[in-house]
């Protein structure tokens, strides 16, 4: 089994790389497969109407590259917003074959905000196949392979200024700020946290900016007041919060790298 952490490193270069898409989700697929010993791997795009095979592992096509978007595991994913990890598919009349000797698989869907846009498809030809850690392994690999399935970015440079930012919201569903710029891993978002700060700790490093406003930072046990100009570092899994903030305070977010964050 390969160190988790290199693979997903690996992945989140894959995922912003040069090579045409279909190469890079091919030799994504084959680093999800080799990381676990997985017999099966295949990226999927998903579509109003349809759900296709970008690429896979091995040379045998699936027995259904497309399919309406409503069939299979696959579809059952996209219909439930949540990934669907069956340990025997003998006994789930859902399933629609990939290969004949599948007996167990793994739907993780890809996001691009709230919007299912593609899914990791992983086959086992044993019955009780994926793990919990499996599973955990699988989410974070969905979360940073999300830019393989963006349009190609002709982004050379971005300008968002405090007044700009500060117009766009509310937060989406399930996020406490306000997404503003993305790119490859990189995600900036606006934070002005109101009554009590309640984000819990994230899975990606992190990186706050003061720009208007006093509060103070708890990191674990440590307090520090902080005012407009503050850098904050928070790596990937600490708890931290913000408290006693002005009414008016403001802060950028950056996330970055991998999830599990980076490599120390």
């Amino acid at each position: 089994m390969n160190d988790p952490t290199d693979v997903l490193i690996a992945l989140a270069a894959i995922a912003v790389g040069n090579d045409d898409r279909a190469t890079r989700a091919k030799e994504a697929a084959e680093q999800i497969r080799r990381a676990r010993g997985f017999h099966w791997v295949g990226l999927y795009d998903v579509t109003p109407s349809e759900i296709s095979a970008i690429a896979w592992t091995g040379t045998a096509a699936p027995a259904f590259p497309a399919f309406p978007r409503t069939q299979g595991l696959n579809g059952a994913t996209v219909a439930e917003q949540r990934p669907i990890v069956i340990n025997d598919v003998r006994n789930d009349s859902r399933y629609l074959t990939t290969f004949g000797s599948t007996l167990a698989e793994a739907i993780f869907p890809i996001r691009s905000g709230e919007t299912i846009v593609g899914t990791i498809d992983v086959e086992s030809d044993c019955v009780n196949a994926f793990t919990a850690d499996d599973a955990q392994f699988l989410e974070q690999c969905a979360q940073i392979l999300a830019p393989l399935w963006s349009p190609p970015s002709s982004v050379h440079s971005a300008v968002v200024n405090l007044r700009d930012a500060l117009s766009h919201g509310p937060p989406p569903p399930g996020n406490l700020a306000v997404p503003i710029f993305g790119h490859g891993t990189l995600a900036v978002e606006m934070y002005t946290p109101r009554g009590r700060d309640e984000q819990k700790p994230h899975d990606r490093d992190e990186v706050y900016l003061v720009v208007r406003g006093r509060a103070v930072f708890v990191d674990g046990e440590d307090r520090h007041p902080v005012d407009p100009g503050a850098f904050l570092f928070v790596a990937a899994g600490r708890p931290h919060r913000f408290e006693e903030f002005s009414s008016d305070f403001a802060v950028w977010v950056l996330f970055y790298g991998p999830p599990g964050g980076e490599a120390r």
